[in-house]
């Protein structure tokens, strides 16, 4: 008997359609078939508060890959190398690029 009875809970929610946020929950509500609104309101709210995690790792990339590029350019401007201004171009290059692919692909790896 208890398998004929749907289980689940009824929630009611009320639209201030006054309010510029509620009327553009309501379209986006009103634009998904009745039959999958529930699923997408559960995907929503689960997925609400969770880190964007591509644009977190892209961050984090980011900022790692300057800071080396930053402290190894600090390190070839204070070495004690023969330094013509096109010798030195060339090395910081080399290890820029070298650098951001490494990093980049450690990242990639997490």
């Amino acid at each position: 008997m208890k398998d004929d009875i749907k289980c689940g809970y009824r929630f009611s929610l009320r639209f201030n359609l006054n309010h510029p946020d509620h009327q553009r929950a309501w379209d986006k509500i009103n634009s998904i078939s009745n039959g999958k609104r529930s699923d997408y309101l559960v995907q929503a709210i689960l997925a609400f508060g969770k880190p964007d995690t591509e644009t977190l790792v892209k961050t984090l990339v980011s900022a790692v890959t300057d800071e080396i590029k930053s402290y190894i350019d600090e390190r070839l401007d204070s070495a004690s190398l023969p330094s013509s201004p096109a010798n030195r171009k060339q090395k910081q290059k080399k290890h820029g690029e070298a650098v951001s692919k490494d990093v980049l692909d450690f990242m990639k790896g997490l």
